[in-house]
């Protein structure tokens, strides 16, 4: 569960380790986990520790290469790209929150660090611990199938129950710009306590639609295929893909009506709302905004532990890993996202998500209150959440994915083009998808699938068309021996200088 002490676990660990003369790696999902990691192994081991993540300078990056190299460190905290680390006699390797998509690198050379992981520590024979209170299902079926050992911590470390989740129906509640007047009570009850309040809204800006109130036009990016998001913070509309920002819209291009409407709720809105309806709160907004660098998520971090804050608002960014020991009350605004996505891993993250950011209040003395506001407060998810049961929605979800023939019961591989004229990656995905088949008739043992050729769920990014090809396999080496082959066919397809293409296996992202 949430506050086991996960982590007491990794340090003992760690010490057997270092006691040996070995060295250990513990990949973190995000930067921002870090710091208070370095920090208690530190106290807890009296070592000195490395860091490895995109917020040092490549000098520092370099040095602690080099420090690994030589074995004049043996403990190194780091983000995903740390798993490539020379280590001179690696001995043990953690995975914190081992269900983090985080882990998955989207850009370039593509990887997953759980995967490299895995793969790493059966080189070089050494253990590898994964930790999660919501594990991945693919983690999951690993254990459930004998492939991982399963270790329990059905208890929190400190003693403390888990928080008391109840849920607010939407349906009946009375809203104040995407906050109840039920969560509104609560917080204020809670200063009053002197105790702080987690709001989690995992979208940024202000407002994310905006809509013609006569003819219903919705602002797009004209660079991309989705909604234009209002930063009050600037007053311009943000496209969140390619970064463009334009002037707000006063008048309909379409219809030329002036009843331009701000719809939908981000972090910016819902600080404003608290700053608004709880007077003299301390409310403190925590997304890529307002957190751009390292030292800034340091600074925040710090804030809150001194008590300077009354009320967090905040994206994942706040979700998991961190021990906040004055937070009692979590709000989750727009909990029912996973159940209108085009992804299978919808209800998979959103139950995660939800949680992992339960799991942040009534940590250390005082029990914690969760409240969810949802349209849905009778679905099955919601029961599990209430109950804290992830291992309820994994079995009744790894039964829909089995049905369904999803991972981990099947194994994708997803090859993407985009290209700046319209069509011509679908025309290169369809002569991919006649040389699969062509290899397919080929060779008999090849019991691969391929799909049709669709539009991705975002069409557009940046002028470019973007479009994708799925294939799958029940048998890992089978679709791996297709890949071989197949890739090998691609170059002579693609029009040199204009289409751009990659095959990623084993996606997390869809869109």
């Amino acid at each position: 569960v949430t506050g086991s002490g996960k982590t007491e676990v990794y340090l003992h660990a760690i010490a057997q380790v270092l006691k040996n003369g070995g060295q250990a790696l513990m990949l973190v999902p995000e930067i921002g986990l870090t710091p208070q990691l370095e920090q208690r192994v530190r106290h807890a081991l009296g070592q000195v520790v490395a860091s490895y993540h995109s917020g040092l300078t490549d000098a520092q990056r370099h040095r602690t290469w080099w420090r690994v190299r030589t074995g004049t460190v043996s403990v190194v905290i780091g983000t995903r790209s740390a798993v490539f680390l020379p280590f001179k006699s690696l001995s043990l390797v953690v995975i914190d929150e081992e269900h983090d998509t985080s882990f998955k690198q989207q850009e370039r050379v593509r990887y997953h660090a759980r995967a490299v992981a895995i793969h790493r520590a059966a080189i070089d024979r050494v253990p590898l611990v994964c930790g999660s209170a919501t594990p991945s299902l693919e983690s999951f079926h690993a254990a459930q199938t004998g492939r991982m050992e399963v270790l329990d911590l059905p208890m929190r470390a400190t003693q403390v129950p888990m928080p008391s989740v109840r849920t607010v129906d939407l349906n009946n509640a009375y809203i104040k710009n995407g906050l109840s007047t039920i969560l509104l009570d609560e917080i204020a009850n809670a200063i009053e306590r002197q105790e702080q309040s987690l709001i989690f809204i995992n979208r940024r800006g202000f407002s994310t639609v905006v809509v013609c109130g006569d003819c219903k036009w919705i602002a797009k990016c004209e660079h991309c295929d989705i909604n234009l998001v209002y930063h009050e913070s600037d007053g311009l509309l943000h496209c969140h893909r390619c970064f463009k920002k334009v002037a707000p819209i006063e008048q309909c291009p379409q219809c030329l009506s002036v009843r331009v409407h701000l719809l939908g709720e981000g972090t910016q809105r819902i600080e404003q709302t608290l700053r608004s309806e709880i007077h003299g709160a301390r409310v403190m907004r925590i997304d890529r905004d307002t957190t751009q660098s390292y030292k800034q998520f340091e600074e925040k971090i710090k804030r809150i532990h001194n008590r300077e804050v009354d009320i967090l608002v905040g994206t994942q960014m706040l979700s998991k890993g961190h021990h906040f020991p004055h937070v009692t009350l979590v709000g989750v605004i727009n909990a029912d996202s996973g159940f209108y996505s085009t992804d299978f891993r919808a209800r998979e993250h959103m139950i995660q998500q939800v949680l992992q950011v339960a799991g942040r209040a009534g940590r250390v003395e005082k029990s914690g209150n969760v409240w969810i506001q949802t349209v849905h407060p009778l679905h099955e998810i919601f029961t599990c959440i209430k109950n804290h049961d992830y291992l309820k929605f994994s079995q009744m979800e790894l039964g829909l994915r089995e049905q369904a023939g999803q991972p981990p019961f099947v194994y994708y591989a997803l090859l993407r083009a985009n290209s700046l004229e319209k069509g011509e990656e679908i025309a290169f995905l369809s002569a991919a998808r006649n040389k699969a088949f062509q290899y397919i008739s080929q060779h008999q043992d090849a019991r691969v699938e391929v799909f049709d050729v669709l539009q991705s769920p975002i069409s557009k990014i940046s002028n470019r068309y973007r479009s994708q090809l799925l294939v799958a396999s029940e048998d890992s080496l089978v679709l791996r021996k297709f890949l071989a082959a197949w890739i090998v066919m691609l170059p002579a397809l693609a029009k040199k200088g204009r289409l751009r293409w990659h095959i990623d296996v084993d996606p997390v992202d869809f869109s």
